[in-house]
């Protein structure tokens, strides 16, 4: 009996120590029942940071909030400079003798060409308006003021000031071909002077495109158009004149 020839190591040689061949494979048997739950697993690592979620919808208004508090009263403001008497027609500051208009020695509202307490021009008699430097020492410039509502004109043509005004007439023109005439309203083509014709300022409303004036008379004036596009071509215009 060799050692090699115990071949379940049992230490005895018997039948046990032979194999035979191996024998056809049996019926695999049923499934077993379900063994018990096996305890809980422990916590895995915390999974990568997802991309952003798309920006959620804009919310409603919210209420209006309080009124704030009042804010502290601000400093008062600086005294502003005296202003000119009515009678101090030179506007010196300085009571000449030839302001006592009345000649009662006072300087006051008894010497301006208004009543004050009437809020407004003294009655036609009692104006009186004294145009400085005097001329001569008759007081010849001593102007009476024939009407309160006129007084400021003849107070102006008296000391040879100019009281015209200036008129003016404009309006909008969509150019149907390259030369358009503008004929001025007739209230502002009756107010023109003789011989004086009006200041003309024309602004395309397109870019590229260039107006100018050809010619201009006292019933309206010539306009020249100079564009890519000959359609869809307006202007604006004004005209101003001396009355």
């Amino acid at each position: 009996n060799d050692i090699i020839e115990d071949v379940n190591g049992d230490g005895i040689f018997d039948a046990k120590d032979c194999q035979g061949a191996d024998g056809t494979p049996g019926l695999q048997g049923a499934v077993g029942p379900q063994g018990p739950t096996g305890p809980k697993g422990n916590i895995g690592d915390t999974g990568p940071i997802g991309p952003p979620g798309l920006t959620g919808p804009t919310g409603p208004k919210g209420p209006k909030g309080s009124t704030g508090a009042l804010g502290p009263v601000g400093p008062t403001g600086l005294n502003g400079t005296n202003g000119i008497n009515c009678w101090d027609l030179d506007m010196d500051g300085i009571n000449d003798p030839l302001e006592d208009v009345n000649g009662d020695g006072l300087y006051n509202t008894g010497d301006c060409g208004c009543d004050c307490s009437m809020m407004g021009l003294k009655p036609e008699a009692e104006q009186t308006i004294i145009i400085l430097p005097a001329t001569d020492e008759n007081c010849d410039d001593v102007t009476k003021v024939e009407e309160n509502a006129s007084s400021i004109d003849d107070l102006k043509a008296a000391l040879g000031l100019t009281t015209s005004k200036n008129i003016q007439d404009f309006g909008s023109v969509a150019a149907t071909s390259t030369e358009v005439f503008v004929e001025y309203t007739e209230d502002f083509a009756s107010s023109l002077k003789e011989g004086s014709l009006p200041v003309i300022t024309i602004t395309p409303n397109q870019a590229g495109v260039s107006v100018y004036v050809k010619e201009k008379t006292a019933k309206g004036f010539t306009v020249v158009i100079e564009a890519s596009s000959k359609t869809n071509v307006s202007f604006d215009w004004i005209a101003i004149a001396k009355k």
